[in-house]
């Protein structure tokens, strides 16, 4: 009787520590969060439509300058790097003569992009990793999709993450005086 005490006791250890995240199937990497998102940030730009998962943001989307504003994954610029280069930018702001307010506010836009790429990074990435979905398979699916495809149809492709929630984005008429932070 101890025997098998011991040998279930053994077993449901071993139950428990095989963690999922030792799993190699749900391992994700930055490569594939970022394709991952930027192909769902493209559907959502294309059908000016958020996507949530278990009520964390996924894309987001930028400053209104009319029509829908842009959805986001990651901030395209071509110069990227640069463009969170806070320091090298004040400097090269400050070379030209701009004024000091300005460069500051400008600067606030560009770390408050960057705290939204980072934080729906972080959102897909715990998702991905917590869910059980298969990466690769996932990977895959996202990579290779349509995004032409209906809300119903990307929802399949997601669901093994949670529950999967869409919100049609902003629109609006361009307007100078409308500031990044009101937008976030």
């Amino acid at each position: 009787m101890n025997s098998l005490k011991l040998l279930l006791i053994a077993g449901l250890f071993l139950m428990v520590s095989s963690c999922k995240k030792d799993d190699p199937s749900i391992r994700v990497t930055d490569e594939q969060v970022n394709e991952i998102g930027n192909v769902l940030a493209k559907w959502g730009n294309s059908h000016c439509t958020m996507i949530s998962i278990e009520e964390k943001d996924i894309v987001w989307q930028g400053p209104n300058a009319g029509g829908c504003s842009t959805i986001y994954f990651e901030y395209k610029t071509p110069d990227r790097d640069s463009f969170y280069d806070f320091e090298a930018f004040a400097k090269e702001m400050k070379k030209l003569g701009v004024e000091d307010s300005w460069i500051e506010r400008e600067i606030l836009f560009r770390k408050t992009y960057l705290n939204h790429e980072n934080k729906v990074k972080a959102n897909l990435k715990t998702l991905i990793e917590s869910s059980g979905c298969d990466v690769e398979n996932l990977y895959s699916q996202i990579r290779s999709m349509d995004t032409n495809i209906n809300e119903e149809e990307l929802r399949q492709y997601l669901n093994c993450l949670g529950k999967v929630e869409f919100t049609k984005g902003a629109w609006g008429q361009s307007n100078e005086n409308t500031s990044l932070l009101e937008v976030f």
